[in-house]
């Protein structure tokens, strides 16, 4: 689980670096904020969908020794069940920006993330929630 704990934080800290330097380029245009917003998000989406169905892994599980395969470990996951895996990250962000104006959508990620750990913790495989929803599972290379 510290290898994928890792590897996110890793992950999340490109993601970061790529979204602000799209944000601070489509944003010099009027008007362009949520444009950029969703231009960053798009980017994060396809940046998990395609590493996770074409390589089986993303840049962070591949310095840390992990990658994803379907439930059964013998092969990369399919596009489709990419796209299942990692759909919740673009729909939690974009949920928190429509309703901005709801202070008590600042705890939606930390339940989220306390959900993801107790299925992590709470099977021999490690898999987290999305994990089961995508038929996938990460395994130490």
């Amino acid at each position: 689980m510290q290898r994928r704990i890792l590897a996110a934080f890793m992950d999340e800290m490109l993601c970061v670096v790529v979204s602000i330097a799209v944000f601070s380029w489509i944003s010099g245009f009027p008007g362009s904020n949520m444009f950029a917003e969703i231009a960053s998000l798009l980017f994060i989406f396809v940046y998990y969908v395609f590493c996770h169905s074409y390589y089986g892994q993303t840049i962070g599980k591949y310095f840390f020794g992990i990658k994803v395969l379907r439930v059964a470990e013998d092969g990369h996951i399919s596009a489709i069940q990419a796209i299942v895996r990692d759909v919740y990250v673009p729909f939690l962000t974009i949920l928190s920006l429509v309703y901005s104006d709801q202070p008590t959508l600042v705890f939606v990620p930390i339940i989220w993330l306390l959900i993801e750990v107790s299925f992590l913790l709470s099977n021999e495989k490690s898999r987290a929630l999305h994990d089961y929803w995508g038929g996938s599972v990460v395994v130490r290379i």
